[in-house]
């Protein structure tokens, strides 16, 4: 089980690393609409391309082709991959909901066939357990 959490978590401080240096990368439109429509995007050197269709520059639905040959199909928000399927160059495949880059719901195959179900709880402000504020009590009037 250990291994199968830092092989996980591996997986995903990669993809963050992938995620934010391609993000800072100099894309042309190569074919179509890259702005508002379907259209093609590619790194200026060729090795990576953002296909699909677009929303006001930002791939909403479509596939990433990064130049170390993982692969990102699904729904974007902002360019994130928030629903389908990361496959890695290594076979390591990751399927379902993604928050932030990261698998919160779905399933992790190894290359070796081996696989895993994944249900993150991901909490938003206030979490169950957070400190809750002191609520404040009005002053009592007096008896006269």
């Amino acid at each position: 089980m250990r291994k199968i959490l830092k092989r996980g978590l591996f997986l995903m401080l990669s993809v963050e690393l992938l995620v934010c240096s391609t993000a800072q990368a100099q894309y042309k439109c190569l074919e179509g609409d890259c702005f508002n429509g379907k259209g093609k995007r590619v790194l200026e050197d060729g090795s990576g391309s953002l296909e699909g269709e677009f929303w006001r520059g930002a791939l909403v639905s479509g596939k990433v082709a990064f130049p170390n040959g993982d692969v990102f199909e699904g729904e974007f928000l902002e360019n994130d991959l928030i629903r389908g399927i990361k496959r890695f160059k290594n076979g390591t495949i990751h399927e379902g909901k993604f928050q932030s880059t990261i698998l919160v719901e779905g399933k992790i195959t190894y290359p070796d066939g081996t696989s895993h179900d994944i249900n993150m709880k991901i909490y938003k402000e206030p979490r169950p357990n957070a400190k809750k504020p002191i609520p404040q009590i009005p002053p009592q009037k007096s008896p006269q």
